[in-house]
């Protein structure tokens, strides 16, 4: 079990199925499933996370216009539309247009109908680091696997392992 915050695995099964590779194809149509995050314990829906792309014009940047002209004619959907469905769904549309198409509702492909039913239906929220940048230097630090690691591989009570985890958590959100 991976989780992938798109739908990048399967559809790099489907590249290579499109492209004649019988294996790819059986993966993507029958050992590959894309499937939703779970209920809470109380039974509600548990929010999805969604990482959001940007893209940046520096202030400096010797073509700032024709930058901001790029991105303004990027994001049109005659344009997004294209690029998002030619790379096969790996990202998730960002207009409400693009999310209304054939491509994400048709409910044909059992990979992009969940994604649409994650973004459209149950909705998202965005990953910590956009409130808190702590959250950031708390990721590469690695500090969940770390945990894991004490306690899968060092032998350490769970206790001890979260209790060691916080406290880096706390040192790091302090800087």
């Amino acid at each position: 079990m991976t989780h992938n915050a798109t739908i990048s695995i399967p559809s790099s099964h489907l590249d290579n199925a499109n492209k004649g590779d019988a294996q790819a194809k059986k993966n993507y149509e029958e050992l590959i499933q894309t499937a939703g995050w779970p209920k809470k314990p109380d039974g509600s829906t548990l929010p999805n996370l969604a990482a959001v792309k940007t893209a940046v014009v520096f202030a400096d940047a010797k073509q700032k216009a024709l930058g901001k002209q790029f991105l303004a004619m990027l994001l049109e959907d005659e344009n997004l539309n294209p690029f998002i469905e030619g790379a096969l769904g790996r990202w998730f549309t960002v207009t409400k247009a693009g999310a209304e198409r054939s491509f994400w509702t048709d409910g044909k492909d059992p990979h992009r109908k969940q994604v649409y039913q994650q973004f459209i239906k149950e909705g998202t929220i965005p990953f910590q680091f956009v409130y808190d940048y702590h959250f950031t230097t708390i990721n590469a630090e690695n500090v969940w696997g770390r945990a894991i690691a004490r306690v899968a591989g060092d032998k350490i009570p769970v206790e001890q392992a979260v209790d060691e985890m916080i406290a880096r958590i706390k040192v790091l959100a302090a800087q």
